[in-house]
């Protein structure tokens, strides 16, 4: 029976649960997967797949030390070929399994203390680091949670000198570029790692890497910016992940608003809203077509797209709150008459009802919010000072 044909046994009647209750026949596989590796062995293209495919079963029938041992070879004989596929995944379903029965602590010093290639050390780093940053922080003590902290920035400080980039496979070389870029805002560390991730082959983890590089070329100078546009456009229309291609377009948007390409600012921002599909973005993007439209003179239109953000919900936001805070600025200078009203009574009023709607739940809003929401309060103080307006309750 061919390899491949051993796996998808394995596999199929391997499953730890079929319609979310256990699997009756979960040891049914065991003859296909001791085959397997009696018939072919870890030189098998198929030999992680099995590996992990059979440890369900192999745990029920109490095997589990046998099976993750099987699953350490293979990992070994897939670490000795560089951007092999499936040595990341390998590890990933045996840090799975060894953490059922033992704590992250003991995961580190099984990881840490072992021998193998420099790839199958980088991964072991980076499962670790995993494993600490997944473990629910409300849980621990504040004591623990400084210590997975520290454990964190040693291990990647680890991966930035000890380890050579052409050691490290993408899947490593992304992991480490997002923790300089957005952990320790370092973004020309990063900008090493993301380039020599574009530098391996297959399409595996690419999109990630192109807009790990764009946005660290987004944040740079007026050149960088425009390096940044044909690598969002790239992800915009060839990605298969709708938060990817999302992500891109509305930097686009905000990337021409910053070279104070207005027009394309508008366009691109348009471009975005009109795709019902797309939604993660969509008051950043309206915010651009705000600014875009003020910055272009069509004052009207800015005011109305800052309308459409603020006037939608209650909840704080700091975008919300940026939005409200144009809007008041820019009708405050418009100041023209609406009907009985004057646009500076209008912001007035607005603001002031903004600032006693959304009262309380900035009380939970985070530091950046509440710094927003402070500025449009004392917007609303100097208007309330003003001569050109009358105060509520007059």
């Amino acid at each position: 029976m061919a390899a491949e044909c051993l796996f998808y046994l394995t596999a199929l009647l391997g499953r730890e649960t079929v319609d979310r209750k256990p699997n009756p026949r979960i040891q049914e596989a065991l003859p296909y997967y001791h085959r397997f590796w009696k018939t072919y062995g870890a030189d098998s293209l198929y030999a992680a797949k099995v590996a992990v495919a059979g440890i369900p079963a192999m745990r029920k029938a109490g095997k589990i030390e046998e099976a993750m041992k099987r699953l350490q070879s293979v990992i070994s004989e897939i670490a000795k070929t560089p951007d092999l596929p499936g040595l990341e995944e390998a590890i990933g379903s045996y840090t799975d399994e060894y953490l059922k029965d033992h704590s992250v602590r003991e995961l580190q010093e099984h990881y840490l203390s072992g021998h193998g290639s420099p790839a199958q050390k980088a991964l072991f780093r980076i499962a670790v680091i995993e494993a600490y940053e997944n473990r629910p922080s409300g849980s621990l003590s504040q004591k623990d949670q400084d210590y997975a902290k520290a454990v964190i920035k040693t291990l990647f400080r680890e991966l930035q000198q000890d380890f050579k980039l052409k050691d490290l496979n993408r899947f490593v070389l992304i992991k480490v570029g997002d923790h300089f870029r957005l952990e320790e805002k370092k973004p020309e560390i990063a900008r090493r790692y993301y380039q020599e991730a574009l530098n391996r082959r297959g399409q595996s983890r690419l999109f990630q890497a192109i807009m790990g590089l764009a946005e660290v070329n987004a944040e740079g100078t007026a050149e960088q910016k425009q390096k940044a546009l044909p690598l969002l456009k790239r992800v915009a229309n060839d990605s298969g992940d709708l938060a990817d291609r999302e992500k891109a377009l509305v930097l686009i948007a905000s990337l021409y608003f910053d070279l104070k390409d207005y027009e394309k600012a508008i366009t691109t921002a348009k471009a975005y809203l009109n795709q019902k599909k797309f939604r993660r973005h969509r008051i950043e993007c309206q915010l651009v077509l705000g600014q875009a439209y003020e910055a272009s003179g069509e004052i009207d239109k800015a005011l109305a797209a800052y309308l459409r953000i603020w006037a939608g919900s209650s909840k704080p936001s700091h975008l919300k709150h940026q939005a409200t805070y144009h809007w008041m600025e820019l009708l405050w200078k418009r100041n023209k008459k609406t009907g009985t009203k004057s646009d500076r009574q209008i912001a007035y009023e607005r603001g002031y009802d903004f600032i006693k709607m959304t009262g309380q739940a900035i009380k939970k809003g985070s530091p950046q919010e509440k710094a927003q929401w402070q500025k449009i309060a004392d917007l609303v103080k100097t208007y309330e000072a003003s001569p050109d307006t009358k105060q509520i309750g007059e």
